[in-house]
């Protein structure tokens, strides 16, 4: 079940709480790309609440991990469209690459 809610937590941090002048400052500083990455870290959070209320460790090693993949994938589609004008292919490798890695 989790998995459904990380895929609908993703959406939501990459669509709908992403705005334009996030979007902006992601492709001028790693600050932006830093905030964005820690609104997906809240959201896995609360997606694994339960489990972490349950005193279980992992959810929070797999928030990290995942928070971090997404800092990754972010900072290399970012680095790729700062040099180059085509951007629909690198936005649908950037999100493929992001639910693989849910």
């Amino acid at each position: 079940m989790p998995l459904g809610y990380l895929i609908l937590s993703h959406l939501l941090g990459d669509f709908i709480l992403q705005p334009s002048k996030l979007v902006k400052w992601k492709m001028k500083s790693k600050y932006g790309v830093f905030t964005h990455v820690a609104i997906h870290f809240v959201l896995i959070l609360i997606v694994f609440l339960p489990y972490l209320l349950a005193n279980q460790i992992w959810p929070l090693f797999a928030a990290i991990g995942l928070a971090i993949f997404h800092f990754l994938i972010d900072q290399s589609k970012i680095n790729y469209d700062l040099k180059h004008d085509q951007k629909d292919k690198p936005f649908l490798v950037d999100q493929i690459f992001h639910f693989l890695t849910i």
